[in-house]
């Protein structure tokens, strides 16, 4: 990791090096960020996610979830906020970026779905929304899932929804004995506008 960045640009741009990695290398620390929403009471509710996808140009990040889950129903605000926690232990480099979350359209996500190998439908399966309660410890499938083909868990598919946050802010701490370094971004008309903070 370079020590010595010179600009908040330099900066970004690592992250967002990290972030690519982290698409391809579900292994890289990147891969599964802590992602924030705000449920109708106005309380945090955090949960770790695989990130599915990014776009550097565009400054968005996407995930995966069931339509029934708690986070999908904090997407139904207008306004919906969602903010992701990136954090490298070796790099030492954490990102926060928080943003205008939404989910994309049907034909998209199930375009997608199309895609998936049955053993990733598994998290969009379960006849019971995610939180449902049970009488005993289970993952909450059909019985008969492990003997089914991949046509038989078609079903699934109305429950898969793609979500995407449009980055409006974004905070970079790098940490180093030299000198910490911290960035602050804000999506401009423009572009962006980065100004370095005390970290």
């Amino acid at each position: 990791m370079n020590t010595t960045f010179r600009t908040p640009e330099e900066l970004w741009r690592a992250c967002w090096k990290l972030l690519n990695r982290a698409r391809a290398d579900k292994k890289h620390p990147y891969a599964t960020p802590v992602v924030s929403s705000v449920d109708a009471e106005g309380l945090p509710s955090s949960r770790v996610l695989v990130l599915r996808t990014c776009e550097e140009s565009a400054g968005w990040l996407e995930g995966y979830t069931d339509r029934r889950s708690a986070k999908a129903g904090h997407l139904h605000h207008p306004e919906a906020q969602f903010s992701w926690l990136f954090w490298d232990p070796k790099k030492q480099l954490q990102l926060r970026a928080r943003g205008r979350t939404e989910f994309l359209p049907a034909e998209i996500s199930s375009a997608t779905f199309d895609q998936l190998p049955k053993h990733s439908r598994k998290a969009y399966a379960t006849p019971e929304a995610p939180g449902t309660p049970l009488a005993e410890a289970g993952d909450g499938l059909p019985d008969d899932w492990d003997s089914r083909d991949l046509s038989a868990t078609d079903y699934a598919r109305d429950n898969f929804g793609i979500f995407r946050t449009t980055i409006e802010t974004a905070d970079i701490l790098y940490l180093n004995r030299d000198g910490h370094r911290r960035v602050s971004a804000q999506r401009a008309p423009e572009g962006w506008d980065f100004r370095w903070v005390v970290p």
